[in-house]
Order: structure tokens, then sequence, then C-alpha cells
């Protein structure tokens, strides 16, 4: 059955812009036609295209507006517009110091090095699709990130030169600044996992970087307690393992020059996340700043209890799971813990958010994360 045909301005206001969008886009593909110039593109910029649009139809929106044809500068404030944008199309633009910023990411690095014979072969065999001949300057340029092999082959490639030394130094400075370009599978990955905080993120002024939901409810709960709210402040946490990995977020974030800071737990795993940063070309002063973990080898709940806080947790685990929690023994303790993340966390936070004396003795480098940023340390 038709519904009844109704006017556009008897319909909203979010459908009236999109259909002012397409509707220009037709009379300037007519002008174009019409003035007969082959090669000639036009050039939309459209300011906030998701305004009074639904959440579904912004996410949607992307699909719309990437077949415009010619050129397209849009500027939003939608996260939900924003995640389905491709990486390498974003512009953050923002004030720092009373001017204006722009970052995006690199589509490329050229280094000083010269392109030779050996680089060709490299290039050709395990270093395709990173490094190519810059047909400006002729000299090596990356189009992502390398890994220390990469980094030691291409250094070879120089060997027999007089200054091999030097050459060594510069491929060293390449692959450190070649650490802000992610590889295609980095944004095949973050297009798969990471939709649902991929378009906040980019609004953000501080990435705080975690392993799950756990720390993501203790340190928005810290900073309830001690006096800075990580949404009023523009932090945005990230619990990467639930979203990519822990190399690929350090990479954007200093591509778009956003200040980030990780914590993970104090098991082996803390040695492979820390690995992954510095695979990118990190070197090891950037992640003292950066990086931190819990006391080895205590994972979150273990630190939990090692802080003191055991009666506490077996309290709250026996208001969700039954009186026994109170008394099974330390190993079951810990396994329940474990297996009801979500539950004893959404309880734990609330008290601490209502208690700062609780709060400061909640793990120490998420406690030591809020004060440092509330107090302008970092």
């Amino acid at each position: 059955q038709l519904r009844p045909w109704l006017p556009l301005s008897q319909h909203g206001q979010g459908l009236q812009s999109l259909a002012i969008i397409f509707l220009f886009q037709a009379a300037v593909l007519q002008q174009l036609a019409e003035a007969d110039r082959p090669g000639v593109e036009a050039i939309f910029a459209v300011e906030e295209p998701e305004v009074h649009l639904h959440p579904q139809a912004a996410r949607s929106l992307w699909e719309r507006i990437q077949n415009l044809t010619g050129q397209r500068l849009m500027t939003t404030h939608s996260p939900y517009f924003v995640q389905h944008v491709p990486l390498r199309d974003l512009r953050l633009v923002r004030l720092r110091a009373g001017c204006t910023e722009v970052t995006s990411i690199p589509q490329y690095i050229v280094s000083e090095l010269p392109w030779n014979e050996s680089v060709e072969g490299l290039a050709q065999d395990s270093a395709r699709d990173i490094l190519f001949k810059h047909p400006d300057t002729n000299r090596v340029a990356a189009q992502r990130w390398f890994t220390t092999e990469i980094g030691t082959n291409l250094a070879r490639c120089y060997r027999h030169d007089a200054d091999a030394a030097e050459k060594a130094e510069a491929v060293g400075r390449l692959r450190h600044a070649c650490r802000v370009l992610p590889s295609t599978d980095d944004e095949e990955e973050l297009g798969f996992h990471g939709r649902r905080v991929r378009g906040e993120i980019f609004f953000a002024r501080y990435w705080l970087l975690v392993e799950g939901v756990c720390e993501y409810l203790l340190l928005h709960a810290l900073g309830k307690a001690l006096g800075w709210p990580l949404d009023t402040h523009g932090a945005a946490i990230i619990d990467f393992q639930q979203s990519g990995n822990a190399g690929v977020y350090p990479t954007l974030a200093e591509a778009f020059g956003i200040p980030w800071y990780m914590v993970v737990d104090g098991d082996p795993q803390s040695a492979r996340f820390r690995q992954q940063i510095l695979n990118r070309g990190f070197r090891e002063e950037e992640l003292s700043q950066h990086f931190s973990t819990l006391p080895a080898p205590n994972d979150f709940e273990a630190q939990l209890i090692a802080d003191g806080h055991g009666q506490l947790l077996r309290e709250i685990l026996a208001q969700i799971s039954g009186p026994s929690a109170l008394t099974c023994s330390d190993d079951e303790f810990r396994s329940r813990l474990r297996n009801r993340k979500t539950s004893y966390m959404s309880v734990l936070s609330k008290r601490v958010a209502a208690d700062p004396a609780l709060a400061a003795r909640m793990p120490l480098p998420f406690v030591n994360l809020i004060i440092s940023l509330r107090d302008g340390a970092h």
C-alpha cells in the first residue's frame, strides 16, 4: 500500500538536508555538462551533513557522500558518521595555543636514503608494499610501518658505502617516522573491531588504552572520585583487546597528535603488548612516558587482592553469586572473579566513584594516571 505523498517541507530537517545535498549535486553536474569542459570536477563543501539525522542515518550517510562525484570536503561532529570514513580521509582540526592545527595520517614518509639496486631488490621481495622510490627525489619512501627485520635488511643495502653507519642511523630515523603509518591490515582490523569506539575517539583530547571492561569501568570511576571526570575533560578509554591490538592505537594517536597512555596487567602478556608497539618503530624512551604495567606478575584481579580489597570483593561476589563466595578457597574465589568481571566491577566501580578514599587505594598505575592528568603532569 502506497504512503500518501507529502511535500518536502512537511518532512524532517534531516531528510530536507539530504535532499538539498543531492539537488545541489544534480545542479552542479548539469552546469558542468552544459559548460562542456572535459576533466573539470566539482568540489562539494558541506558543513555537518549529519545534522538532524538519527544515528543509523548518520552511519549510512558516508555511503551516499562517497558516491558524490568530484572532491568532497565535509566537517562533522558526529562519531556515527566518522566511524565509517576511511582513516586516511580524516583530517582532525583543533585549536592549540591560539592556532588552528590540522592533523592526518600521511600517505607515506620520504627518507634521506638514496634508492639503489639493493633497495630495488628488497622492495620487490620482503619489503614489497612497504618501500618504493619517491618519483620526485629518487629517495627511499615507505607507505606503512615496518619491523626491525626490514630495517636491518634496508641498512644492509648500504653496507658497502663509505657512510654506511650514517645511513644505518637514517634507516632508524625512517623506521621511527613510519610508526604513524598504519598497514592495510590495521585499517581492516579497525574496520571490523573498532566500529563502536572508532568514531568517538577522534573527538577526544586524550586516549587511555587498557585491556578490557574492568579497567574501562575503573578509570571512569576514578575520574569521578578524584575530581577529573573523563568525559568532561575529553578523555576516551579504548579497551584495545576488544577493539584491535596494542600497537595500532598508539600509531593512530601519534599520527593525529593525540596524547596516549597505556596501562596493562603485570602478567606475561604485558611484554607482548610492549613488543607490538616497539615493532612499529616506537623507541624505548617513548614507552617510558606512555606505557605502564601493574606489578609483575599480577593481573587485574590479583592486584586488587594484593592491594587489600579481597574481603570487599568477596562481599560483592556474594551479592552476585551467593554467600559461598565468602568462604570458598582463594583459588576458587579468583576463578569466580575472572568469570564475573563485568558483574563485580559494575558494583565496585560505583563504590569507587562515590568514595575518594577507596579510589585512592585502587591499583596505583590507574590512580597515578588520573592524578597526573588532573594535575597537568602529562
